[in-house]
């Protein structure tokens, strides 16, 4: 069984409708060329990507610092009634929030039916 390697095939342009250096280009550089998009765009958004990600990563280690700085700041906090007084303020304000709005004396009106 011989198996026959597809070669790549060069392209070529029309000459006088692009530059000298367009006429050397293959592939989907030739193809980008013909379509009249600029062939060193590719670099251009490769370099936005590097700088897109390098801008995420730092978002994103910054946010982990925040998180690991905030749950070692809760976790130093003295206790009041065995959690953390800043849990037990939140606890309390639930609680409060929670007695306001089902208390007895809020209740539906009645349709007579």
């Amino acid at each position: 069984m011989s198996e026959e390697r597809e070669q790549p095939q060069r392209l070529t342009l029309v000459a006088g409708a692009h530059d000298a250096e367009d006429r050397s280009l293959v592939g989907a550089d030739a193809e980008q060329a013909e379509a009249g998009l600029d062939p060193g765009a590719d670099g251009e958004v490769e370099r936005e990507m590097r700088r897109l990600s390098r801008r995420s990563f730092l978002w994103g280690a910054a946010a982990a610092t925040a998180g690991v700085g905030g749950w070692r700041w809760l976790a130093t906090r003295r206790e009041d009634d065995g959690i953390a007084w800043p849990l037990r303020r939140a606890h309390e304000i639930n609680e409060q929030l929670a007695r306001d709005y089902f208390r007895g004396t809020r209740r539906t009106r009645q349709t007579g039916g």
